[in-house]
């Protein structure tokens, strides 16, 4: 699974990935522009993959690289290793204030 963010004047570092252009990477501080390239693997993702490249490159301002690898291990994961469930109470933020009766005068 690859995907990486490529400047507009740059090649990607693997051949044969798939380009989009819908989907551009910029940087919001300086306004620099990258396309998104990806493996096939990396399709179903490529939604993640567009936020996270977003991210990256807004991270690395000012030093914008030619290529930016996206770090799609997890991804990838055998899912198949047992995992761990964590727990907690459910602890209630608003706590209902109990109404006190009326007296009736009498």
């Amino acid at each position: 699974m690859h995907a990486e963010a490529v400047r507009y004047d740059a090649m990607p570092s693997k051949p044969g990935l798939l380009h989009d252009d819908g989907r551009p990477v910029r940087c919001d501080e300086c306004d620099i522009k990258y396309h998104l390239h990806y493996d096939s693997e990396a399709e179903t993702s490529i939604t993640f993959c567009s936020i996270l490249a977003d991210e990256i490159v807004t991270a690395l301002h000012p030093e914008h690289r030619s290529n930016v690898v996206l770090d799609l291990a997890p991804l990838g994961e055998n899912h198949s290793q047992k995992s761990e469930v964590l727990w907690s109470i459910r602890i209630p933020l608003v706590i209902p204030l109990k109404k006190k009766p009326k007296h009736s005068l009498e």
